[in-house]
């Protein structure tokens, strides 16, 4: 079972380079594979072949990276005298974090990962990692996108743009900058 599951993993990950990258001849290798969850006629389980039942639920995570780049990682860390003792997706440790924290095990939920250039988005259900999609929009597009509506440099729409993060603006700017960031975030 898992091996279809992983190979369907497999398929979807090369889809995934050919549409994101036009990569038609994606060199692939996988670097994780992770039990989400097991079910056995809809309940929780935690060894499903060891379990009876009608319908057997299991749900993989895995990560795919290109066999060049883990094999240039690995040349690098060889020539700094390092050794390589993991290989795991940023988003795989961000819900392995907070797995340790006070949440109900098996909790649904989502993250959002807005850095510079990019926007990532992670989704959990049952306490594991389902899938992360990546966009390509960042706080940066947002910086410029709020500058030009609000005819402001970029140092001054960062300015104010963190002041809203701080809760620092006045009632009457603040209606402003919700108004116009709704505008420039409306897709």
């Amino acid at each position: 079972v898992y091996d279809k599951v992983t190979e369907a993993a497999f398929n979807h990950a090369q889809n995934e380079a050919i549409k994101i990258n036009a990569d038609y001849d994606a060199d692939l290798e996988i670097i994780l594979t992770s039990s989400v969850y097991n079910k056995s006629d809809n309940k929780f389980v935690e060894e499903p072949l060891e379990q009876e039942g009608e319908i057997l639920e299991c749900a993989l995570f895995n990560a795919f990276a290109y066999k060049n780049e883990i094999k240039t990682l690995k040349n690098l860390f060889k020539q700094c005298k390092l050794n390589v003792i993991a290989v795991a997706p940023i988003p795989y440790t961000m819900v392995q974090s907070i797995s340790k924290t006070n949440l109900p095990e098996k909790s649904d939920y989502s993250l959002i990962n807005l850095s510079l250039d990019s926007t990532e988005i992670i989704i959990v259900f049952g306490g594991g990692l389902i899938d992360t999609k990546k966009l390509p929009i960042g706080y940066s597009h947002i910086k410029e996108a709020f500058a030009n509506t609000m005819g402001l440099t970029l140092l001054e729409s960062d300015k104010v743009l963190k002041s809203y993060s701080a809760g620092k603006l006045k009632e009457e700017e603040l209606d402003v900058v919700k108004k116009c960031l709704s505008d420039v975030l409306y897709v």
